[in-house]
C-alpha cells in the first residue's frame, strides 16, 4: 500500500496503514497457546449471548398480554437493555486493552452476571423490574462483547483473523435461531418465564469453563510498527481511532445497518402474526430457521468470497458489502410489503434477506480488526458498540412503536428500516469508491509445486497447520520468530 495517499491523513498512515513491505517484513508468530481451546469457549459463548438477546422477539406478544402493555412499552425493556450498552462497552473496552487486567476473568466475570440476570427475569411482575433486570443482563453482555475481539487479536495472526471472526459471526444466526425456537418452543407450554430460565441455566456453567482459559500475550501478532501505547488515556485512543476514515466509514454502515437489524429483531415477529396470520409459535420458527439458515450460509459465503477474491479484485470485501447490503434492501423491501403470503414464501424471502446481512458480518469485523492496531481493537469495537446502539438498535424499535402507534400502521413505520439499510448501503459503497485499497495482509506465494496452505475455516482448529508451519519456518529462516534455540525447542 502507498505510503501517502491523497485521501488519507498522516494519522491514518501512523495508526492505521501499514505499507505491503512493512507487512512483509514483519516476521509472523504461530498461534498462541491455548487458542484452539479459547476459540470453542468464545464461540459458544458467542452463541449463547444471540440466543438471550434474540429470545425476547417471539416472547414480545405473551409479554404484552399478561401485563397489559402498549407498543411502544413494549420496547422499553429493550431500550433500558441497550442504553446500559450505550453507557458500558466503552468502558470495557478500554479497560480489556490494560496491562494490568486479566481479560479471561473479566470475560467470566460478564458471562455469569448476564446469565444470573437472565434466570432472575422469570421472577419480574412489572415492568419497572423487568427492565430493570433487562439492563443487568446488559452489563455482562457488554462487557463480554468487548473483551472477546482484544482477546482473538492477540491468540490469532492478522492472517487466521478473517476465519476466526467469520466462524464467532457464525454463531450469532445459530445463537438467535436457538434463542426464537427454543422461546417460542418453551413459551406456550410453561410461560414465557420459564424460556429466560432454560436459557439463562446454561451460561452458568459455561461462565465456569471460559474462566478456565489461557490469557494471551499482549500485541504479540501486531502489525504496525507505531501501535498505540496500553497507556494512553481514552482520549488519546479515541482520536487515534476517529483519524482512520475507513473505521469512520465502516462506523456509519454500522450504525445505519444495526438501526434496521434492531428494528427487524424486535418487530419482525410481530409483523407476521399482525399482516401474515401467524401464530406466535409459527413466527418464531420462521425467523428461527430463516437467522439460523441465511445466517451460517452468509458468514460461509463472505468467508469464502473474500479468501477466494483477495489480491485480484480492490477492496473486495468492502465491494462485497456494498453488494450484499442493497440485496439485503430490496429483500427487505419485499419482505415488508408482501400481501398474506404463504409460510413458504415468506420463509424464503425472510432466508434471502438474513443471508444478505450475514454475508457482511466477517467481511465488516475482518476489515476493522486489520485496520487498526491490535492495541486498540477491543476500545475500536467498543466505540462501534457504543455507536450502533446509541444510534442504531436503541433508536430503532420505540422509533418503529412510536410511528406504529401514531399511524395504526406497523407496516408503514417498518418503512423506516428501509431506509437505513439503504443508507448503509451508500457507506460501503462510498468506501469502495473513494478510499484506496484496503491495507490487508497477504500471505507470501508459494514455489511452483509445493502445497498451497490450508485456508478454511476447519484449519483453525488444527494445532500444527500447513499455514502455521510454513509462516514460522520462513520467520526462522528470516532470523524471526523461533530462530534461537530456545524458541525452536519451544516452538
Amino acid at each position: 500500500f502507498p505510503k501517502r495517499h491523497p485521501l488519507v491523513t498522516a494519522a491514518t498512515l501512523r495508526f492505521s496503514m501499514t505499507s505491503k513491505r512493512q507487512l512483509a517484513a514483519q516476521p509472523q508468530r504461530p498461534r498462541e497457546e491455548g487458542a484452539r481451546y479459547a476459540l470453542l469457549m468464545m464461540m459458544l459463548m458467542s452463541a449463547m449471548c444471540a440466543a438471550i438477546r434474540f429470545m425476547g422477539s417471539p416472547l414480545k406478544p405473551l409479554i404484552q398480554a399478561e401485563m397489559n402493555l402498549t407498543d411502544v412499552q413494549t420496547t422499553l425493556p429493550g431500550v433500558s437493555a441497550r442504553f446500559v450498552e450505550v453507557v458500558l462497552p466503552l468502558f470495557f473496552g478500554w479497560l480489556a486493552d490494560r496491562k494490568a487486567v486479566d481479560r479471561r476473568a473479566l470475560f467470566s466475570a460478564c458471562c455469569l452476571v448476564w446469565s444470573v440476570a437472565a434466570c432472575l427475569t422469570a421472577l419480574a411482575q412489572s415492568l419497572i423490574a423487568l427492565c430493570v433486570l433487562q439492563s443487568v443482563m446488559s452489563i455482562g453482555l457488554a462487557g463480554s462483547g468487548a473483551v472477546v475481539p482484544s482477546l482473538l487479536a492477540d491468540f490469532f495472526p492478522a492472517t487466521d483473523r478473517a476465519n476466526v471472526f467469520a466462524l464467532l459471526a457464525l454463531m450469532g444466526p445459530v445463537g438467535g435461531a436457538l434463542g426464537m425456537v427454543a422461546g417460542s418452543a418453551v413459551a406456550p407450554a410453561h410461560g414465557w418465564r420459564a424460556a429466560f430460565v432454560v436459557m439463562g441455566l446454561p451460561g452458568v456453567a459455561a461462565a465456569g469453563l471460559v474462566a478456565s482459559m489461557r490469557e494471551p500475550r499482549r500485541g504479540v501478532h501486531d502489525l504496525h510498527e507505531e501501535a498505540v501505547d496500553t497507556g494512553s488515556s481514552i482520549v488519546d485512543s479515541l482520536g487515534s481511532i476517529l483519524s482512520n476514515k475507513y473505521f469512520v466509514l465502516i462506523l456509519g454502515a454500522s450504525v445505519a445497518g444495526d438501526f434496521m437489524l434492531g428494528g427487524i429483531v424486535d418487530w419482525y415477529a410481530s409483523y407476521m402474526v399482525r399482516y401474515q396470520a401467524l401464530s406466535v409459535d409459527r413466527a418464531g420458527l420462521l425467523m428461527g430457521i430463516a437467522s439460523c439458515a441465511g445466517g451460517i450460509g452468509g458468514v460461509l459465503l463472505g468467508a469464502a468470497i473474500s479468501r477466494r477474491w483477495r489480491g485480484h479484485v480492490k477492496s473486495v470485501e468492502l465491494l462485497v458489502c456494498a453488494v450484499f447490503s442493497g440485496l439485503c434492501t430490496v429483500f427487505l423491501l419485499l419482505g415488508i410489503h408482501m400481501q398474506a403470503a404463504s409460510f413458504e414464501i415468506n420463509l424464503v424471502v425472510a432466508t434471502v434477506f438474513s443471508l444478505s446481512y450475514f454475508t457482511c458480518v466477517p467481511l465488516e469485523s475482518a476489515l476493522l480488526a486489520t485496520v487498526m492496531p491490535s492495541r486498540v481493537i477491543g476500545l475500536s469495537f467498543s466505540f462501534r458498540s457504543l455507536c450502533c446502539s446509541l444510534l442504531g438498535s436503541q433508536l430503532s424499535p420505540p422509533a418503529v412503536g412510536i410511528v406504529s402507534d401514531k399511524t395504526g400502521s406497523l407496516r408503514l413505520a417498518m418503512n423506516s428500516l428501509v431506509v437505513a439499510e439503504t443508507a448503509s448501503t451508500l457507506f460501503w459503497w462510498s468506501a469502495w469508491r473513494f478510499l484506496g485499497p484496503t491495507p490487508v495482509p497477504q500471505a507470501k506465494e508459494k514455489e511452483a509445486g509445493s502445497t498451497p496452505p490450508r485456508e478454511g475455516l476447519v484449519s483453525l482448529f488444527y494445532a500444527d497447520s500447513v499455514a502455521q508451519q510454513s509462516l514460522c519456518e520462513e520467520s526462522r529462516a528470516e532470523g524471526g520468530y523461533g530462530s534461537t534455540s530456545a524458541e525452536q525447542a519451544r516452538w
